[in-house]
């Protein structure tokens, strides 16, 4: 499912991510090179991804704005994205968060 998924997305300038975006990826990184939710957490973790807020498959006119970017480290980054899977897939009735101390709680499934 995953080899699926991956092939049906396209190669990275496809997805947008061309000699554009590096320069803009580059920019945000030298202005905010730690991860946005750490430092708002008080931790110092250097960034590993410069995220889009709003995706570029949403909004891809936002796609080169600095202000639709954040930076993130690797862990931050892969919360907000399993999230959103797991959003994208659950029943309508489910999508319900809570978000305590920083972190999403997500509710179980209801049997019955």
């Amino acid at each position: 499912m995953q080899e699926r998924y991956d092939a049906s997305r396209g190669n990275s300038n496809e997805r947008g991510y061309d000699a554009d975006w590096q320069k803009v990826r580059a920019v945000k990184a030298a202005q905010d090179p730690l991860c946005e939710t750490c430092a708002r957490l008080g931790i110092d973790k250097a960034l590993d991804v410069v995220h889009h807020i709003k995706s570029i498959e949403e909004r891809p006119d936002l796609r080169l704005d600095m202000d639709n970017l954040q930076s993130l480290c690797t862990e931050h980054h892969e919360k907000i994205h399993k999230a959103e899977r797991w959003r994208r897939g659950a029943p309508d009735d489910l999508i319900v968060f809570a978000r305590i101390a920083g972190r999403f709680i997500i509710p179980r499934a209801r049997i019955g």
